[in-house]
């Protein structure tokens, strides 16, 4: 994994970089659907998301929608779901 880190089996989170979840799923000889990052740039705004309007918001959430699988911002949440399928 990146840098040497160990996950350990009783822990719930892991941080990896897309690199190794790619190389993981080489690995274990799956194929991707999609992957992306369900949260996207909420966590850096949660005080401003919390304050919204209903109509503000449905339109913050069509926009994550939008750019949740740009591989560019992958990166910039705090999760990350791979969708794989076995061939």
């Amino acid at each position: 994994m990146s840098e040497g880190y160990q996950a350990q089996a009783d822990e719930l989170y892991d941080y990896v970089r897309i690199d190794d979840i790619n190389r993981l799923d080489e690995r274990a000889g799956l194929k991707r659907v999609t992957i992306f990052s369900p949260d996207g740039a909420s966590d850096y705004m949660r005080t401003r998301l919390n304050r919204m309007s209903d109509e503000t918001f449905a339109r913050f959430i069509e926009y994550q929608k939008c750019i949740s699988e740009r591989a560019d911002l992958i990166g910039t949440g705090s999760h990350v779901v791979d969708v794989v399928r076995v061939p």
